[in-house]
């Protein structure tokens, strides 16, 4: 939510443990574009498939967003997508990529995106119905049967100090050692784990700058004493009875709760357990004490306060990130003028296109995947490869120029073929032309000019063209006439044939 807002969506936060029925009433009478849902624990889960459910039941087609800690792909396209057919289910990876997402479901790419989520999501679920099927499951009493066994004794049980719920108020000073980094680079669009990330080829400078800044932000934190922290944690008496663990007041003895623990039922080689983490605690007959601790923690207290300075004085993540950039040389803002990639920021920009446009490659002439549906792959492995898996993996495909849409790839001296070329909508007529580029890479499009044979290298000559009727005629050396609308001929970018 805080990414979407800070690039000029209007957000509406309902909060934590928020009813279907509040969601749903909210998203009708607000009218939104799509809902979002974030699972940070595993009753989210179950939770998000209920809520599915029940959009479905209310006709709903809005757009549903999943992601957290909690979520996955496949929990999505198994677990979630089937009971929302009416709708659209993404799982978002992390927080960086959900402007891109909703970009694509509002625009004219939606068609193209649905239709690329859903052939994927299938093909995640009949995998995982095979991988499913492979496995050969335990009764419960089977599983019990082969619990760990561990020895509990007075060596291996340790005797907490206090026993209790105890307040922890430690200062932001004390936490910053402890603090990961990695997610924290993932919500700017900056990928690689820390440090490393701080020296890298193409991020690095960029990932330097922002890191000096957010070391700025937390020393005025520290100073000004803006944020509170505080934790409670809890160490209690406790034994396990079957597979549930019995949690005991410290005072009398008496349950205060019991936790109930699954057990792994999954057939074991011969010798590896069926693990429950009740294993982990002394059954209640060993006449051995044991213990089990539990916390819970917050690092925001009072952040709602300087939030509403920052918006006060229109200080949203656009403008930090446009400075932020800016002072790392990759982009210049004047005012009025807008912004502009300076030669690094070009540098950085090309090396990015140059990763999407191989990896389409990639994926088309060696997985052999659809030419429609990789644009929205090669978006999340763009991200995750090196230069010199890159470089590797050019020069296994022979150096292409082209990606299979037909849009030049960048070299890696970071030189793009910039040529302006005609299409069949501008080209002069019965002259012999190539294909060079779709412009279009909607599904629908993809699909038509495949249906047809307009792809990149076919050769082709305009026989007719009506701007009356505002149709264009094409015509293959060996083929029908097609009537193309002036529209569709403007998306086909050609050459003189050789």
């Amino acid at each position: 939510g805080v990414v979407l807002a800070c690039n000029n969506y209007q957000i509406i936060d309902l909060g934590v443990m928020v009813a279907p029925q509040v969601i749903i009433q909210t998203a009708i009478e607000q009218n939104v574009d799509a809902i979002g849902l974030s699972g940070l624990i595993t009753p989210s889960l179950d939770e998000m498939v209920h809520l599915a459910k029940e959009m479905e039941r209310a006709g709903l087609s809005i757009p549903l967003l999943i992601g957290g800690a909690t979520t996955s792909k496949v929990h999505t396209a198994v677990k979630i997508e089937a009971h929302y057919p009416s709708g659209a289910v993404i799982h978002v990876l992390d927080a960086s990529r959900s402007v891109t997402v909703v970009e694509s479901l509002l625009g004219a790419k939606k068609p193209a995106f649905l239709s690329a989520l859903r052939t994927d999501y299938e093909k995640i679920r009949v995998h995982h119905a095979k991988h499913q099927a492979a496995k050969e499951l335990l009764s419960l009493a089977q599983a019990q049967a082969n619990a760990l066994q561990l020895e509990f004794n007075t060596e291996t049980i340790a005797v907490p100090k206090h026993l209790g719920v105890q307040l922890h108020e430690p200062s932001i000073e004390a936490l910053v050692p402890y603090i990961d980094w990695t997610p924290f680079f993932q919500t700017w669009d900056l990928h690689g784990k820390y440090p490393q990330i701080l020296s890298d080829v193409v991020v690095g400078e960029a990932a330097t700058k922002v890191f000096e800044d957010a070391q700025q932000l937390l020393e005025q934190l520290i100073n000004d004493k803006i944020l509170v922290c505080k934790g409670v944690s809890g160490l209690f008496a406790a034994n396990s009875k079957g597979d549930d663990i019995l949690i005991q007041d410290p005072k009398n003895g008496t349950t205060l709760h019991t936790q109930i623990t699954l057990r792994q039922q999954t057939k074991k080689v011969a010798g590896q357990p069926n693990i429950a983490l009740a294993d982990f605690i002394a059954p209640q007959d060993s006449q051995m004490q044991d213990y089990i601790g539990a916390f819970v923690v917050t690092a925001g207290l009072g952040i709602e306060k300087y939030i509403a300075q920052f918006e006060a004085n229109h200080d949203d993540y656009n403008s930090i990130m446009v400075k932020a950039l800016a002072d790392s040389g990759h982009v210049e803002h004047r005012p009025r003028q807008g912004v502009r990639l300076t030669p690094a920021g070009r540098r950085v920009a090309l090396n990015v296109l140059r990763k999407h446009r191989l990896v389409e490659c990639f994926l088309v002439n060696v997985l052999k995947m659809d030419w429609a549906a990789v644009d929205t792959e090669a978006e999340q492995l763009e991200h995750a490869i090196s230069d010199e898996v890159l470089d590797r993996l050019d020069a296994l495909l022979g150096h292409p120029e082209t990606d299979p849409h037909g849009d030049p790839i960048p070299s890696r001296q970071g030189k793009l073929d910039s040529q302006v070329y005609a299409t069949l909508a501008t080209c002069v007529v019965e002259k012999p032309l190539r294909i060079i580029r779709i412009t279009d890479q909607s599904a629908e499009f993809l699909l038509f000019v495949e249906q047809n044979g307009l792809l990149p290298g076919e050769s082709v000559r305009v026989t007719e063209r009506n701007l009356a009727s505002g149709l264009v005629t094409a015509k293959k050396t060996a083929g029908r006439p097609l009537a193309l609308s002036l529209a569709a001929a403007g998306k086909i970018l050609i050459q003189p044939a050789r």
